[in-house]
């Protein structure tokens, strides 16, 4: 059962609220509703539930990943393929140094994939998840996890130099001051990392794959960013945006009835990385839903 929304909240990037009729486009699923803050580009949900009740679905492993899928993709090879691609794209961001002396953050991290990988090319590792089966089971293999949101409390005495956030930044209840929270936990120069959606610039003629594939999921994703307010986002977190890679979702939304039709279904999963991060970063983007990769510097 749907619980009852709670909260009229404005808009959490620029904090307007718009007037009754006034918004653009929305997206109704499960009884909720997104609506557009035309001034920034922000698709956001209101009313929306409590906090208390949006952290509660993840405590309580009933998310849209549950735990044991989390746990699978750890022997996915789309998964470790993704993870070594994030790596990739953040690697020359990071100062040269030994390795065991670059720390990184995965918030959100997941059954731990992406610090696995990290971990074996010398990074010193840490995770941030509050489904309580995925930290233990990231505990169990030696990668350092609290299960609580990040906070000043958060690894006392540690700094990171990057922190990484892959699909998470939809979650978020609020998501400026998340991304504040992380620069406070950045060592002076330290990078963040964040993958999302471009939903909020995606064009409504495109909204039918999206419903047909993944959904919206309301209201679990809180608020869909685009480009333009990502990067305000960033930036009124304290950030300098450095690099924005952009990944259409079209080929790897399609591919598979295509590879079907073509009696070529069973290459499907092994073909995902290629359609989503290879074919998808040289097809057609304007309006189209993309996979956005933005590293950014913590301001000093």
């Amino acid at each position: 059962m749907v619980p009852e929304p709670t909260r009229d909240v404005g808009c959490p990037l620029c904090g307007r609220v718009p007037e009754p009729g006034a918004r653009g486009t929305t997206i109704e699923e499960n009884g909720y509703t997104a609506g557009r803050c035309e001034p920034c580009g922000l698709l956001f949900v209101s009313p929306r539930p409590s906090e208390r009740e949006v952290l509660a679905v993840y405590e309580h492993d009933a998310s849209q990943t549950a735990a044991r899928v989390h746990v699978a993709k750890t022997r996915d090879p789309f998964a470790v393929a993704h993870a070594r691609h994030l790596l990739g794209l953040l690697r020359p961001h990071l100062p040269p140094r030994p390795p065991g002396t670059l720390r990184v953050l995965e918030v959100g991290a997941g059954g731990g994939v992406l610090l696995a990988e990290a971990r074996s090319v010398g990074l010193d590792v840490a995770a941030i998840e509050p489904n309580p089966v995925l930290a233990a089971f990231m505990a169990d293999r030696g990668i350092a996890c609290e299960a609580a949101p990040l906070g000043p409390g958060s690894f006392p005495g540690l700094e990171f130099d990057a922190i990484v956030h892959c699909n998470v930044l939809s979650h978020f209840d609020d998501p400026l001051a998340s991304l504040v929270a992380m620069a406070s936990r950045l060592a002076p120069g330290g990078l963040m990392m964040v993958e999302t959606g471009n939903f909020a610039d995606t064009d409504p003629r495109f909204h039918a794959i999206i419903r047909a594939t993944e959904r919206f999921q309301l209201p679990e994703h809180l608020t869909f960013f685009g480009e333009r307010s990502l990067t305000a986002l960033v930036r009124a977190a304290g950030f300098e945006p450095l690099a924005c890679h952009r990944y259409s979702r079209v080929p790897e939304k399609l591919g598979p009835s295509v590879l079907r039709a073509i009696g070529l279904g069973g290459l499907t999963n092994r073909l995902r990385f290629w359609l989503k991060y290879r074919l998808g970063a040289w097809f057609p983007k304007r309006g189209r839903p993309l996979s956005l990769v933005l590293v950014a510097r913590r301001i000093e």
